[in-house]
């Protein structure tokens, strides 16, 4: 289910640069990033410490091959803060979305330990469509091929008895000099 929302009211969240967190004498500079998150965002906020060490174990395991791989998303932003604020953004929607599933399917079983955690539905839509044109790319590639070089053609040894030059009349001589060579 998604919510819609006007463009007035993401204006207002997109304005707000200086939450104060309930029940707290804390002041957290954030901002929504995405627009999916402008109606939880008091929850996010509430949650923002869970979800921080969630994401930083998340990141421990799959964050040192994510930019390599795809996986983390790059961010619009420059700053580091901002990055983080919108890894832990998009990290609490996933589990929002996981939340969600398992409402609607109780016996399944859904968690945030993979790669793709960061990844909105359309992101990773895109992921698998490139991912699918790479591979179709390296089969269609052909082959490298190298120039083999051929071995230049040599005439086999000789043999003492094939032709030492010196005809022989007397093949019984033949023999014993054979014989005599082999010893």
């Amino acid at each position: 289910m998604q919510t819609h929302l006007s463009a007035a009211s993401v204006t207002l969240a997109l304005a707000v640069m200086a939450v104060s967190v309930p029940n707290t004498s804390l002041v957290v500079q954030a901002r929504p990033m995405h627009a999916d998150i402008v109606h939880i965002y008091h929850r996010y906020l509430e949650e923002k410490e869970n979800v921080s060490s969630e994401l930083d174990k998340w990141l421990t395991k799959y964050g040192p091959k994510g930019p390599k791989n795809g996986w983390i998303p790059v961010t619009e932003s420059r700053s580091t803060e901002d990055e983080l604020e919108d890894q832990r953004q998009r990290f609490y929607l996933t589990m929002q979305q996981i939340y969600e599933a398992r409402e609607a399917n109780p016996g399944a079983t859904f968690g945030v330990d993979g790669p793709f955690t960061l990844m909105t539905m359309e992101e990773f839509k895109q992921y698998l469509a490139n991912y699918h044109t790479k591979e179709e790319e390296q089969s269609n590639t052909p082959e490298p091929t190298t120039k083999k070089t051929k071995k230049p053609a040599t005439d086999a040894p000789k043999t003492l008895s094939e032709g030492s030059g010196s005809p022989t009349t007397d093949s019984k001589d033949n023999k014993n000099d054979n014989n005599n060579d082999e010893k």
